[in-house]
């Protein structure tokens, strides 16, 4: 993001874990949906 221009006050990072899952089913393909990066313009 850096490099295409934001500002790094720009960016924030938080990490949910197992507060909000994509998926709640315990899954291999629900570990890989939880597995993500969501970006969110602010």
């Amino acid at each position: 993001l850096i490099v295409n221009g934001a500002a790094r006050n720009q960016i924030e990072i938080v990490s949910y874990g197992e507060e909000r899952p994509a998926d709640r089913a315990t899954s291999e393909a629900a570990y890989q949906r939880n597995r993500r990066v969501e970006i969110a313009d602010m």
